[in-house]
């Protein structure tokens, strides 16, 4: 599982964090892919557990239509977190449910037609931030979920069970 007390869980965003998240939002609502040289540095604190967790949940390079579920879940993260002015780790219910939709319907309605990860968003929600209403999700793959979770051979041992 993931090693929360390794990271820096303050929900409050420095400027610096804050600024570089908003010229990443200008440029993703433009058009651009790229991240400015500046952004990664300024966003280390809030990288390294999404990374680390969407490596847990095998979310590597994996391309489902046209972008990749990993930079999709980031880029909705810092999306949101500029919006909010707080980092995911201060994210109430009420925001994680704005975020993940109250379907997988809405979910494209707010994210748009290549909006993808849905499933890999709501495990980083879980593992980082205890999110657990999955009730307000509306349909959900719950074996999938598991198995991304928690891995393959817990979920087949608990699905015997």
């Amino acid at each position: 599982m993931i090693e929360l007390e390794r990271y820096d869980r303050s929900g409050e965003l420095s400027s610096d964090e804050l600024h570089n998240m908003q010229i990443l939002v200008a440029r993703f609502e433009a058009g651009g892919k790229g991240w400015h040289k500046a952004a990664r540095p300024a966003l280390q604190r809030l990288l390294q557990p999404l990374e680390a967790t969407l490596d847990h949940l095998g979310a590597v390079n994996t391309i489902k239509r046209k972008y990749t579920i990993r930079a999709t879940v980031i880029c909705l993260l810092i999306r949101a977190m500029a919006h909010n002015r707080q980092s995911f780790w201060a994210f109430s219910t009420d925001v994680w449910h704005e975020l993940l939709g109250s379907d997988y319907y809405a979910y494209v309605r707010v994210h748009g037609v290549t909006a993808n990860a849905r499933q890999q968003l709501i495990a980083v929600a879980y593992l980082l931030c205890g999110f657990n209403e999955l009730g307000l999700l509306g349909r959900l793959s719950y074996p999938a979920l598991a198995r991304k979770v928690f891995g393959t051979q817990s979920s087949m041992k608990s699905l015997r069970k």
